[in-house]
């Protein structure tokens, strides 16, 4: 089990990590939160790349920063930006990784050609790293974490710049780990969480504003969800507020989520996300954790604790 009690960090004067209170247990945990809202550095510091400016990170019996031997020996660990060395091949970088985390070269879960083939690179084993796309690289970086079935995954935004099959190929591999280990993947792709997660952690200004399973989290956001007819040279004049995603509460007291243009050539529907009923023609809908993602982060967090 994996436990995180009020971990902050600061860069400087930047607050990034406001007081993390979080556990893991033998499940898949998705952070999600858009850019900055501190989930990398969060994944830093799990992952013992990183130590915390306050706060206690906690893996079954051992502490970091004490423990962080113990803890890499179990560990599996993907950050966001990675290098690779671009000389060497991916078996052969495989062998190099296999030996650094201390694995039995004759056990199954060490072998370079068992990694590759479970991430759909067996055919690219003997290319060069300088000649593989990026997404060939990102699932080398991830053949790398899976190695030696570790009972800590830490994967920071894995599933960026996979095809859509190569997503199902590692949706499986996540379910897969999550039998016998604790699985923490950051992503800003609600869709990810929502079919990968057991359980979901909103992020937003360097706090964890709300958590849950993905369909609770999505009810919380219920009698919040509405759908607006709105004429459409009306939508002409806010469409350019919302591109930006400014927000006018005189004007239009809540998010927008997304416009359907649909065959009425006089009007839109606008799904809005507010904590009041817009004014208008507004029918209340059935939320999702999309919704409740823009309901907790930019109506109703403070990036101070849960809402």
């Amino acid at each position: 089990m994996l436990r995180c009690r009020s971990v902050t960090h600061r860069y400087g004067r930047r607050i990034a990590l406001t007081g993390i209170d979080l556990t893991v247990g033998t499940e898949i945990y998705g952070l999600l939160g858009n850019n900055g809202a501190g989930k990398s550095t969060l994944m830093k510091i799990v992952g013992t790349a990183m130590l915390p400016t306050s706060g206690e990170v906690v893996f079954e019996t051992w502490r970091r920063p004490k423990d962080d031997l113990r803890i890499r020996a179990e560990l599996g660990y993907l950050p966001q930006i990675f290098g690779l060395p671009g000389h060497v091949t991916a078996r052969e970088y495989l062998r190099y990784a296999a030996v650094m985390k201390g694995l039995d070269p004759r056990h199954p879960d060490a072998s370079p050609d068992h990694a590759l083939e479970r991430v759909g690179l067996a055919a690219a084993a003997d290319r060069r790293i300088s000649a593989m796309s990026g997404g060939m690289r990102q699932r080398l970086g991830i053949a790398v974490a899976f190695l030696g079935r570790p009972r800590l995954l830490v994967l920071d935004e894995p599933t960026a710049g996979l095809d859509p099959d190569e997503r199902v190929r590692f949706r499986h591999l996540i379910r897969e780990a999550q039998a016998t280990a604790a699985v923490l993947f950051s992503t800003h792709i609600v869709s990810d969480v929502e079919r990968d997660a057991t359980r979901v952690g909103i992020m937003h200004a360097g706090a964890i504003v709300a958590e849950g399973r993905p369909g609770e989290l999505a009810e919380r956001a219920r009698g919040s969800v509405f759908e607006v007819r709105v004429d459409r040279e009306a939508w002409r004049r806010l469409a350019p507020s919302w591109m930006r995603r400014e927000r006018d509460p005189r004007a239009w007291p809540g998010v927008i989520a997304s416009v359907t243009e649909g065959q009425d050539p006089e009007a839109v529907t606008v799904r809005v996300v507010s904590t009041a009923p817009p004014r208008g023609d507004a029918t209340p809908v059935s939320p999702s954790l999309e919704d409740a993602y823009l309901l907790f982060t930019a109506l109703l967090s403070d990036g101070r604790g849960a809402a």
